[in-house]
C-alpha cells in the first residue's frame, strides 16, 4: 500500500509501464527516482513489490542511468533487494544491477536470513551463488543465517549452506546456542541429520587455541604497561600458556569449541527435552557424543528424560554402552529419583530393572 508519494509512485503501484515511461521522459532527473512516500519507500521498492519484470527493468534502467543508489531503506530498514525475496526473478535483476547482497535491516537480519526463515528456496540458492556474500554475517544477538534456517527447520537452506566454503557450523549466539542446538530445541530432526556430520565434537566446551592466545597476549600487554619489572613474568606466563593450549589442541579436534548454551545444555539434552527418541537416536549415533555430559545443575540427559517421564527416550539412552545410570546431579539425586519425584512409575521400574544398584535406590 502506498501512502503519499509522487505521480511516478502511483504509476508504479498500478503497474502502468507506459505511464511510468511517459512520466520519466517528462522528468528525467534522479530526484524523481529518489523521491519517497510517507513510508520512506522509493519507486524502486514499489516496482519490486509488483512482481512485474518489465516494470522493474524500466525503473532499474533509469536508476543505472542516473547512478541512483539501490541501497535506500524504508522505515523498517529494508532495501529493494530484501523486499524482492519472494520473487527470484526480481532478485536476479537487482543483483545484476549490483545491489548489496549483504544488506541488513534495522534489527541486523540479512537478506539470506530472511530467505531462509521464509522458506524461499530459489532466493537462497540465488544468494548463495553470489561471490560477494558474507555467509557468516550475524545479527547483534549473534544469530547467523545457518542458525535461522535450523531454527525454522528449512532443510533446503541448511543443506545448501552447510557445504558452502568458509561456513562456520559451530558459531554461537549470545545465549550460547549453535545451529545444531537450535535444530534440537525446535525438534527439526532432518536439520540435525544435516548438521551433525559436519561437527567433529558436539560435547566439548573448551575455547579454541587462537582465542586463548589472543587473551594471553592482551593480559601480557596489560602487565607490561603496569610495570617493566614484570617483563620476565610476562614471558614466562605466556610461554606456559602457549605450550598448555598447544598440548590441548593436539589432543582434540580442530573444531573443539563451546557447543553448549548458557546453562550448559548440549544438543542431546535439548533433544531429550523434546522427548522424541528419533532425534536422541540421531545424536547418539554421532561419533564422540557424550551421553553422560551434564549441564550446570549436574543433570544429564538421562535425568532430564526421567524427570519428563519419557520412557522410550530412557530406553534409548540406557541402550548406549557408555550410559551411567548411577550419576547424580548437584543435589545428589540420580535419574530414578527424578522419575519417582514426578510419579513416573513405569520409568522408575525401567531404571531399577536394568540397574538395581544401591546408588539408584537412594
Amino acid at each position: 500500500m502506498m501512502r503519499g508519494g509522487t505521480a511516478l509512485h502511483a504509476a508504479v503501484v498500478h503497474g502502468d509501464v507506459a505511464l511510468c515511461k511517459l512520466l520519466l521522459s517528462h522528468n528525467p532527473h534522479a530526484h524523481a527516482l529518489s523521491a519517497r512516500d510517507l513510508l520512506d519507500a522509493t519507486v524502486l521498492m514499489h516496482a519490486t513489490l509488483q512482481h512485474n519484470q518489465e516494470l522493474l527493468k524500466c525503473i532499474l534502467d533509469e536508476y543505472v542511468k542516473f547512478n541512483c543508489t539501490l541501497e535506500a531503506v524504508n522505515t523498517q530498514g529494508c532495501t529493494a533487494l530484501m523486499l524482492a525475496v519472494p520473487n527470484s526473478a526480481s532478485m536476479a535483476q537487482l543483483l545484476e544491477a549490483r545491489a548489496d547482497v549483504n544488506a541488513s535491516n534495522h534489527k541486523g537480519f540479512t537478506i539470506l536470513m530472511r530467505a531462509a526463515r521464509n522458506f524461499e528456496g530459489s532466493a537462497v540458492d540465488l544468494l548463495l551463488a553470489q561471490t560477494a556474500l558474507n555467509i557468516n554475517d550475524s545479527t547483534p544477538s549473534g544469530t547467523t543465517a545457518l542458525m535461522s534456517a535450523a531454527s525454522a527447520g528449512n532443510t533446503h537452506a541448511v543443506a545448501a549452506m552447510i557445504h558452502m566454503p568458509g561456513i562456520d557450523v559451530i558459531a554461537t549466539d549470545n545465549r550460547g546456542f549453535t545451529a545444531l542446538i537450535n535444530a534440537a530445541r525446535f525438534g527439526h530432526g532432518a536439520c540435525i541429520n544435516l548438521i551433525a556430520p559436519h561437527i567433529a565434537d558436539i560435547n566439548t566446551s573448551g575455547k579454541c587455541v587462537r582465542a586463548c592466545v589472543r587473551a594471553c597476549v592482551r593480559a601480557c600487554e596489560a602487565r607490561f604497561i603496569y610495570s617493566f619489572a614484570l617483563l620476565a613474568t610476562y614471558f614466562a606466563r605466556t610461554l606456559y600458556l602457549f605450550f598448555r593450549f598447544t598440548r590441548l589442541a593436539t589432543q582434540s579436534s580442530p573444531l573443539n569449541r563451546r557447543l553448549t548454551d548458557h546453562n550448559g545444555r548440549t544438543a542431546l539434552i535439548w533433544a531429550v527435552i523434546w522427548g522424541d527418541w528419533n532425534f536422541v537416536g540421531t545424536l547418539l549415533d554421532v561419533p564422540g557424543t557424550d551421553v553422560n555430559r551434564s549441564c550446570k545443575d549436574g543433570r544429564t540427559a538421562l535425568m532430564v528424560a526421567a524427570s519428563e517421564g519419557s520412557y522410550t527416550v530412557i530406553g534409548k539412552l540406557m541402550a548406549h554402552p557408555k550410559c551411567r545410570v548411577d550419576d547424580c546431579d548437584a543435589n545428589g539425586w540420580p535419574a530414578v529419583a527424578f522419575a519417582a519425584r514426578n510419579n513416573h512409575g513405569s520409568c522408575v521400574n525401567k531404571l531399577l530393572q536394568d540397574n538395581p544398584t544401591e546408588a539408584a535406590l537412594r
